[in-house]
């Protein structure tokens, strides 16, 4: 069917042919796919229509945004950045509309259909590097503050599938040069922390200064990254997927342990005190046993990948790589400062600033102070758990210090933080 609307940035009325019977529905409206002349040319396009108040509210931003990055960069320093075509308000029941590029899927969707697979590192090194050249391209002029797994796309380009990244009505456009420079929230877009997914936030956006920078998406990344491997290791288990609600407490209490706090689940907003410490806790070792145990297991399976994510998950965001720091460490050009020097396995850091060889200290610890309540059947099944874990650990350290005498990491540079 024909559409016919009126566009914010060329001649009105303008026309576009839809398929109604294709409507998705949405939060704040339906998208239909259609197809868009352009210069001549006739393109595949998503056609995005909003409602209400909230929903023109967001076309507006989305819109903004999308604009000046588009003008910003060239199309060849954008090419994994979902296009915006046309915006407009379309006659037949005065709703505004985003002309996007059309995508296929979601990278969300595609992790838990399970096509893909990534069984070592290698597989999962070029799943991060597809993840990151989105992130790198939009940091020359933006923050996107919402990367989720949900915001990648893959879109059909010369008979191959390309990762893009979409959905930039929180996004914060960067107008220094410094692409590393902090920047104070504005309130409309703390009042946008209301539909953010915490699960992907890192501490620095509970502090009181309420400063964040590019790094803001690069805790983000790590965290993806950890979901991935979490989905990894249930399917390895012949598990299905967590669902939504479960995917949520478990990535969530991952987080903790490299923000080294507990957020207040009831009190999930920018700016609020939070709780004690997680490591001021004698028993935190078995209030997190399943997350550590993940965490443990991405170390064994995941060697080069698990000192990435302990990077991007670093609770001091100027520590955390750039996404062109985070290229350059896959392709071996590179490696992370605070790993450079190192040259016994049980220095590395694990969770926040707590270094490999003081966690297997409290676990030792730990397990010394369990025996001597084994009559209790709880405390007899935590013992296998933290035997395993114990297991676990020696194996890390012992392949990471095989790692670490064979490695030549010297002739390499200092991964770009900056």
């Amino acid at each position: 069917m024909k559409l016919r609307y009126n566009s914010h940035n060329r001649s009105s009325p303008l026309e576009i042919w839809i398929s109604s019977e294709d409507d998705f529905p949405g939060p704040l409206g339906m998208t239909s796919i259609g197809f868009f002349v352009d210069n001549d040319a006739v393109k595949c396009a998503a056609v995005n229509f909003f409602k209400g108040y909230e929903g023109r509210r967001i076309m507006t931003k989305t819109r903004n945004v999308m604009e000046q990055i588009q003008a910003r960069l060239p199309r060849f320093q954008r090419q994994h950045i979902i296009e915006l075509y046309d915006t407009g308000n379309a006659l037949r029941f005065n709703e505004e509309i985003l002309i996007m590029e059309l995508s296929i899927e979601t990278f969300h969707d595609r992790l838990y259909k399970r096509i893909d697979s990534y069984k070592n590192d290698q597989e999962m090194q070029n799943i991060i590097r597809q993840l990151t050249q989105p992130i790198m391209e939009l940091h020359q002029v933006a923050i996107h503050m919402k990367i989720t797994p949900s915001n990648y796309m893959y879109v059909s380009a010369n008979d191959e599938q390309i990762l893009k990244i979409k959905n930039f009505e929180s996004a914060k456009i960067i107008d220094s040069g410094d692409k590393n420079e902090s920047y104070l929230f504005e309130i409309d877009a703390v009042d946008s922390f209301t539909s953010f997914n915490s699960e992907y936030m890192g501490p620095e956006n509970y502090a009181q200064t309420k400063e964040i920078s590019t790094k803001f998406d690069i805790w983000s990344l790590g965290m993806i990254i950890i979901e991935i491997h979490i989905d990894q290791l249930r399917f390895a288990e012949g598990k299905n997927s967590l669902n939504e609600a479960n995917r949520r407490v478990y990535l969530r209490e991952i987080g903790y342990l490299y923000q080294g706090f507990e957020r207040n689940p009831t009190l999930d907003s920018i700016g609020l005190n939070k709780n004690e410490e997680i490591f001021n806790n004698s028993a935190w070792i078995k209030q997190y046993q399943k997350a550590i145990s993940i965490v443990l297991q991405l170390w064994r399976n995941f060697p080069k990948t698990a000192h990435l994510v302990t990077n991007l998950l670093h609770n001091l965001r100027e520590l955390r790589l750039t996404a062109r720091g985070i290229l350059d460490y896959l392709d071996g050009l590179c490696f992370p400062e605070e790993i450079k020097q190192i040259k016994n396995a049980k220095e590395l850091r694990i969770f926040k600033t707590m270094e490999i060889g003081e966690f297997k200290r409290q676990l030792t610890k730990k397990m010394r102070a369990n025996r001597l309540n084994l009559w209790r059947t709880e405390n007899r099944e935590m013992m296998s758990k933290y035997s395993q874990m114990r297991s676990t650990l020696k194996e890390i350290i012992k392949s990471q210090q095989q790692t670490i005498n064979w490695t030549d990491k010297q002739s390499a540079g200092i991964c770009e933080k900056q």
